[in-house]
């Protein structure tokens, strides 16, 4: 992918996955947000209170999985309107499907501080 490429995936995860429409977050400031997200999904991981969930390992997967997005082979994640939630039910597997919604509620109020703090 080219760098262009690169931040209008991104731009679309951003759209599809956290349904963020509001302009914000575009081409000119999304690498530094982009940068600015991982190390705050990262942060989160480490210290997240809900050990005993398992939150921590699900944001890891998200984390590890942004970070590359680029070069994953299924990239339809990316231009999916539950993109998301799909790739999370693939990471969290069965047993922990009943987790699912309590993940993505987390995973979207980490994005909304994330945003407000980046755009500070």
């Amino acid at each position: 992918m080219t760098k262009d490429e690169k931040k209008e995936a991104f731009l679309q995860i951003i759209e599809n996955w956290f349904e963020d429409k509001t302009g914000d977050i575009n081409s000119e400031n999304c690498i530094g947000f982009y940068n600015y997200l991982i190390d705050s999904l990262e942060f989160e991981s480490r210290f997240y209170t809900e050990y005993e969930l398992k939150f921590n390992k699900f944001i890891k997967s998200i984390s590890d999985w942004l970070s590359t997005f680029n070069v994953q082979k299924n990239k339809s994640y990316i231009y999916e309107k539950d993109g998301l939630k799909n790739l999370s039910s693939k990471l969290l597997g069965k047993e922990n499907q009943a987790k699912l919604e309590l993940f993505l509620s987390i995973l979207s109020n980490i994005y909304i501080c994330s945003k407000n703090e980046y755009l500070l």
